[in-house]
């Protein structure tokens, strides 16, 4: 399993297959990130965007934000002490730009973890800028003030879109794709 990060593919994603109890399959390629952030595998063939700005890094099959995608939003600082479902619902108007979208539909299922900190995972469905009905799972960890003090922190979004009608054919590789990130923290 080739590792794919800035400096191209190389011989380490059977090292880390093996030590990340992945198996090992030429179909996919292991990508770690250059900042140290976070490792996914995903199907080779598909692209790889990083947004160097916001920060995000998005693996797609056709169309990086409005297609088939796995994409990671990093962390993010919200105002004041807010609830893990409005720090999420806010995450993803915000950083993943659901905001801008109509028809936007949220289910949740939060995990409390202990002293403010909860997991999120969840379904989002909406309206893309071309108006095609998407459907994406998501997964997040969040930490109220409790813990840090202050605001509100959202460690990082992971959203896997697929347009509505094509949801069936992806959904299996996109499920694969969470089961398979892994939170480094950097």
């Amino acid at each position: 399993m080739p590792v794919a990060g800035k400096r191209g593919v190389s011989a380490l994603g059977v090292f880390l297959s093996l030590a990340l109890g992945l198996p090992f399959s030429s179909d996919w390629v292991v990508y770690v990130d250059p900042s140290a952030r976070f490792s996914v595998r995903y199907p080779r063939g598909w692209h790889i965007q990083e947004d160097p700005v916001d920060g995000w890094v998005a693996f797609y099959r056709d169309r990086p934000r409005e297609g088939t995608a796995f994409v990671v939003f990093p962390g993010t600082r919200l105002s004041g002490d807010l609830g893990p479902e409005v720090a999420v619902r806010e995450t993803l108007m915000r950083e993943a730009g659901l905001g801008r979208s109509a028809d936007v539909r949220l289910r949740q299922r939060i995990t409390p973890q202990g002293q403010g900190i909860y997991t999120v995972r969840g379904e989002v469905t909406w309206r893309g800028a071309a108006d095609i009905p998407m459907r994406a799972v998501f997964l997040t960890v969040v930490a109220r003030p409790p813990v840090h003090g202050g605001d509100t922190l959202v460690f990082y979004l992971v959203l896997a879109q697929a347009p509505e009608r094509e949801w069936p054919r992806w959904e299996r590789t996109l499920t694969e794709m969470l089961r398979d990130f892994k939170w480094m923290g950097g």
